[in-house]
């Protein structure tokens, strides 16, 4: 007997957008992904074509098109499509009706059609073409940002923008990139709590980063390194001189 899974079991957090973006922590989805999905077994002969095609009367959407996520007349997939564009008549169509955007797995290098999109919560670039130079357009509404493997080098101007263009930020992930060091990606441990402690200094609005929630402990120690670089950038400021002091007149005592 084999048993067949639903193959977003092996993708683990990638797809589920329809999911309120505050409750998109890495273990809560995957578990109540795996609640979700049909097991479904055959026996390996002849008539397994037959078999699968009766057994997919039963099987959700979620096996028959494992891009699809649920979430309603407001969340779209543009997913495994192979885009390197998204056409501007086609954001503008979608504009700001959609509140949820899954465009993972396609050939994005940038994001600028975001700009007609000002409603998003939740937004998935996994497995794109996507650098930290990217020009991310204002989205003062989103809370979930995934951009896990891309080609994302140094975390400062990414970070830079988000400031400014993501104030509401809650979640974001950057698994796979060169800049965001992590246990599932073989990073050594002191490097991932630097760059962890980094990331929640700077973003300090974040509730869950990369593959689990932000701890009080980051937090705190996150404040301490804040508060170091401010007494280390007020300790390299140079004082002004004081002026020299006068000389005294001597008395000419010569007769």
């Amino acid at each position: 007997m084999v048993l067949i899974r639903d193959c977003l079991a092996e993708l683990g957090l990638v797809l589920d957008l329809g999911l309120d973006a505050s409750r998109c922590e890495a273990e809560d989805i995957y578990h109540e992904k795996q609640q979700l999905l049909p097991r479904v077994t055959y026996t390996a002969n002849h008539d397994d074509d037959k078999d699968v095609n009766n057994n997919n009367k039963s099987v959700s959407a979620w096996r028959q098109r494992p891009w699809d996520f649920p979430g309603g007349d407001r969340a779209v997939s543009l997913a495994w499509e192979d885009l390197d564009r998204v056409p501007p008549p086609l954001a503008a169509g979608l504009g700001a009706s959609i509140t949820a955007l899954d465009l993972s797995h396609n050939l994005l290098r940038d994001v600028e059609f975001l700009c007609a999109m000002p409603n998003l919560t939740s937004l998935v670039l996994d497995h794109n073409l996507l650098r930290e130079d990217v020009d991310l357009p204002r989205l003062p509404r989103l809370r979930l940002l995934w951009l896990n493997h891309n080609h994302v080098r140094h975390a400062q101007p990414l970070v830079r923008r988000l400031q400014r263009q993501t104030p509401r930020l809650r979640h974001l992930s950057l698994i796979g990139n060169k800049a965001a060091p992590s246990p599932l990606t073989g990073g050594e441990p002191g490097e991932c709590a630097r760059y962890r402690l980094s990331m929640v200094w700077q973003l300090p609005q974040l509730e869950h980063l990369d593959e689990r929630r932000v701890s009080e402990a980051e937090r705190a120690r996150s404040k301490h390194l804040q508060l170091r670089a401010i007494y280390n950038s007020c300790s390299r400021i140079p004082t002004s001189p004081r002026p020299p002091s006068p000389c005294p007149l001597r008395r000419n005592t010569c007769v």
